[in-house]
């Protein structure tokens, strides 16, 4: 399972987008655009920092080759949308 974040100035704390049950989702994704590894604890956002899409691998979401924990998306929140809603359909 896959949880997708938005953070914003006006919330830091970030806002759960979606949940992926399928991880061929991560995988899409991961073709579609470069992440960050930002570690295994919740990110921090400060006011100052621009929007970001961090998703986080969950414990047993192992075909997806990646370690569990938060990447941050290189692409802004907008963007990000867009490819989600590409996949969707």
């Amino acid at each position: 399972m896959i949880k997708v974040f938005y953070f914003y100035a006006a919330s830091p704390i970030g806002r759960l987008r979606a949940v992926l049950l399928d991880s061929l989702h991560v995988i899409r994704l991961a073709s579609s655009q470069a992440f960050t590894y930002l570690g295994d604890g919740f990110p921090q956002q400060d006011f100052s920092d621009p929007p970001a899409a961090v998703i986080e691998i969950l414990p047993g979401t192992r075909e997806t080759g990646w370690p569990v924990g938060f990447y941050r998306a290189e692409q802004p929140p907008h963007q990000f949308e867009e490819t989600l809603e590409r996949m969707a359909h």
